[in-house]
Protein backbone atom coordinates (compact mmCIF):
# COMPACT_ATOMS: atom_id res chain seq x y z
CA UNK A 1 0.00 0.00 0.00
CA UNK A 2 1.24 3.48 -0.84
CA UNK A 3 2.34 5.87 1.89
CA UNK A 4 -0.67 8.14 2.54
CA UNK A 5 -0.39 11.55 4.13
CA UNK A 6 -3.40 11.41 6.45
CA UNK A 7 -5.05 14.49 7.94
CA UNK A 8 -7.42 14.78 10.88
CA UNK A 9 -10.81 16.45 10.46
CA UNK A 10 -9.43 19.59 12.16
CA UNK A 11 -6.39 19.66 9.85
CA UNK A 12 -8.54 19.21 6.74
CA UNK A 13 -10.93 21.91 7.97
CA UNK A 14 -8.05 24.32 8.52
CA UNK A 15 -6.58 23.60 5.12
CA UNK A 16 -9.94 24.09 3.35
CA UNK A 17 -10.96 27.02 5.59
CA UNK A 18 -14.14 25.20 6.61
CA UNK A 19 -15.57 24.20 9.97
CA UNK A 20 -15.06 20.73 11.41
CA UNK A 21 -18.82 20.23 11.01
CA UNK A 22 -18.62 21.00 7.30
CA UNK A 23 -15.89 18.35 6.89
CA UNK A 24 -17.99 15.77 8.78
CA UNK A 25 -20.92 16.64 6.50
CA UNK A 26 -18.81 16.25 3.33
CA UNK A 27 -17.66 12.84 4.59
CA UNK A 28 -21.19 11.78 5.53
CA UNK A 29 -22.56 12.75 2.12
CA UNK A 30 -19.75 10.90 0.31
CA UNK A 31 -18.25 14.04 -1.22
CA UNK A 32 -14.94 13.74 0.62
CA UNK A 33 -13.43 10.22 0.73
CA UNK A 34 -12.12 9.26 4.15
CA UNK A 35 -10.92 6.41 6.34
CA UNK A 36 -12.23 5.32 9.72
CA UNK A 37 -9.47 3.94 11.93
CA UNK A 38 -9.80 2.30 15.32
CA UNK A 39 -12.62 0.79 17.32
CA UNK A 40 -16.29 1.67 17.27
CA UNK A 41 -17.06 4.31 14.69
CA UNK A 42 -13.34 5.00 14.44
CA UNK A 43 -11.44 8.22 14.01
CA UNK A 44 -11.83 9.88 10.62
CA UNK A 45 -8.66 10.44 8.63
CA UNK A 46 -8.54 12.06 5.20
CA UNK A 47 -5.78 11.48 2.66
CA UNK A 48 -4.12 14.63 1.33
CA UNK A 49 -4.71 13.36 -2.21
CA UNK A 50 -8.47 13.25 -1.48
CA UNK A 51 -8.40 16.82 -0.17
CA UNK A 52 -6.58 17.87 -3.35
CA UNK A 53 -9.13 16.00 -5.47
CA UNK A 54 -12.02 17.66 -3.66
CA UNK A 55 -10.50 21.08 -4.34
CA UNK A 56 -10.12 20.24 -8.03
CA UNK A 57 -13.78 19.19 -8.23
CA UNK A 58 -14.81 22.48 -6.61
CA UNK A 59 -12.84 24.66 -9.02
CA UNK A 60 -15.00 27.00 -11.10
CA UNK A 61 -13.55 28.63 -14.18
CA UNK A 62 -11.42 27.81 -17.17
CA UNK A 63 -7.83 26.63 -17.13
CA UNK A 64 -6.17 25.72 -20.40
CA UNK A 65 -9.54 25.66 -22.15
CA UNK A 66 -11.05 23.16 -19.73
CA UNK A 67 -14.04 24.16 -17.65
CA UNK A 68 -13.88 23.34 -13.95
CA UNK A 69 -16.63 21.53 -12.09
CA UNK A 70 -18.70 22.60 -9.12
CA UNK A 71 -19.07 20.08 -6.29
CA UNK A 72 -22.37 21.35 -4.99
CA UNK A 73 -26.04 20.53 -5.07
CA UNK A 74 -28.65 22.68 -6.89
CA UNK A 75 -30.42 25.25 -4.79
CA UNK A 76 -34.22 24.78 -4.96
CA UNK A 77 -36.01 27.73 -6.57
CA UNK A 78 -32.90 29.11 -8.23
CA UNK A 79 -32.87 29.32 -12.02
CA UNK A 80 -29.37 30.61 -12.84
Amino acid sequence: MKNLELRTVAEAAGQLRLSDGAIYDLCRRGRLPHLRLGRGRGAIRIAQTDIDGYLERCFVGEVGGERGLIDSEPVPGRND
